[in-house]
């Protein structure tokens, strides 16, 4: 009897121990960004999974002209477990993406692509107050190396990696590699791009890296922000590598981009735009006409795909309860 007490004993302790190590795991400073979490967690099941993040009307306190959008961030979880991060928002939704990591399960990250030097997409990284670094390991950081004028010290992103240690490299069309089984072909941007200093937005966002990842008979294509001109360029110059599955939409949807020629050449099953803005109706429609679903975390919330090298499945978040998007679905130009 004291022998079965004593093993309970040990189990009801090993039990608390467990419990106050996980109440413990999430840093208190993240807790009050608990109630815009993301529903889902790591699917280790040697599938592809994407899981686009969304702000789910988390409100920023600054006052700025990005106060309305709060950028891009995806995390990819390869096949063999291994995780890649694109982008990661801007610095205000820096505590909540750390957060969501965390509650998927996420410890270290393996790779990470910024695709391009604007707020929305790397300050997240770069920003030392709320930087993601301090909440994970990072094995790799790969960015286009182009800088933006408008940043105090333009090599900022660079120092901060170098000071936690991040070792980083510049991609530029071309460059292919493989990790976890899947394929990456970067297609933007051109080799010229690395070490230039930008003044211009359209310049900047087209300085993006454009990069598709084959698994299998699954494709996907990442897009950063480019605008229309860039879109054209990869239409005539790869016409056959833009067709994919999946697409992350250029510039979170906006007219600057997702023109009717990129959609024709992209021919998605689905779409999908992240920075809680409202996508514009026409490039909306650059997709839906040719049979695409197209996603918003706006109306969508969290976006969740995965494949398994076929075809592919996805969830969503947020049941859509805004109309603007009715009638010009998939379904209206069917048969067209």
């Amino acid at each position: 009897m004291k022998r079965f007490l004593g093993f309970a004993l040990i189990g009801i302790l090993t039990v608390l121990i467990v419990v106050s190590c996980a109440s413990t795991a999430v840093p208190k400073e993240l807790l009050s960004y608990e109630q815009y979490c993301t529903p889902y967690r790591l699917n280790k099941d040697g599938n592809l999974h994407f899981y686009f993040m969304a702000s789910m009307g988390m409100k920023m306190t600054n006052t700025d002209s990005d106060a309305q959008k709060w950028g891009d961030s995806c995390l990819i979880l390869l096949p063999d477990g291994q995780t890649v991060l694109v982008d990661a928002g801007m610095a205000d939704y820096a505590p909540l993406l750390a957060l969501n990591l965390m509650k998927m399960g996420v410890r270290k990250i393996d790779c990470v692509i910024i695709t391009h030097p604007h707020n929305d997409h790397a300050a997240g990284i770069y920003n030392r107050e709320k930087t993601i670094l301090q909440y994970f390991e990072v094995g790799k950081c790969y960015y286009n190396g182009a800088y933006n004028n408008s940043w105090a010290n333009i090599h900022q992103m660079e120092d901060i990696l170098d000071d936690y240690g991040v070792p980083r490299e510049v991609l530029k069309e071309g460059d292919e590699f493989e990790l976890g089984g899947v394929s990456f072909r970067v297609l933007n941007p051109p080799a010229d791009v690395a070490g230039t200093v930008y003044t211009l937005t359209p310049d900047v966002n087209n300085s993006s890296i454009v990069f598709r990842m084959d698994y299998g008979d699954f494709s996907a294509l990442f897009t950063g922000d480019i605008y229309a001109a860039k879109e054209w360029d990869l239409v005539e110059r790869f016409p056959g590598l833009l067709d994919v599955d999946l697409l992350k939409v250029p510039h979170h949807g906006h007219n600057t981009s997702s023109t009717r020629e990129f959609g024709a050449a992209v021919t998605p099953k689905l779409a999908v735009a992240t920075s809680h803005v409202a996508m514009d109706l026409n490039s909306y429609m650059s997709y839906t006409r040719t049979g695409a679903q197209v996603l918003m975390d706006f109306c969508d919330g969290y976006v969740h795909v995965w494949s398994d090298g076929t075809g592919l499945d996805y969830e969503h978040s947020k049941e859509r309860t805004i109309r603007m998007y009715v009638g010009y679905g998939p379904e209206a130009f069917a048969g067209q």
